[in-house]
């Protein structure tokens, strides 16, 4: 029995398979944005207020986080904070998943 290298099991970071790589994901994605690093973001953190985006921010947030994945990512009326864009992304990914929608993973 042949065992393949773990770098041809792991998933990439544009594959998040859990919390703290979907949060490690949305941090780059921030990151990207502002065009600096931001270090690491605690769920709490409100996109807005602590991270310092502003509306148009939030907006080239979702499309980065889009082209990233690979997949649409729903509007939400809740306040715009770390955990809840993770949530989102870690949702989005499995509802593409389960859709067989999500090309990253075929």
């Amino acid at each position: 029995m042949v065992v393949p290298e773990r770098a041809e099991t792991t998933p990439g970071p544009s594959r998040p398979t859990g919390w703290s790589d979907a949060a490690a994901l949305v941090a780059e994605a921030v990151a990207a944005v502002l065009g600096e690093d931001v270090g690491e973001l605690a769920a709490t953190d409100h996109l807005l207020d602590d991270v310092g985006l502003d509306s148009f921010g939030l907006l080239l947030l979702g499309a980065e986080l889009e082209d990233r994945l690979g997949v649409e990512l729903p509007v939400t009326d809740e306040a715009p904070t770390v955990g809840v864009v993770t949530r989102t992304v870690i949702a989005a990914t499995r509802h593409a998943r389960a859709e067989g929608d999500y090309q990253a993973w075929t």
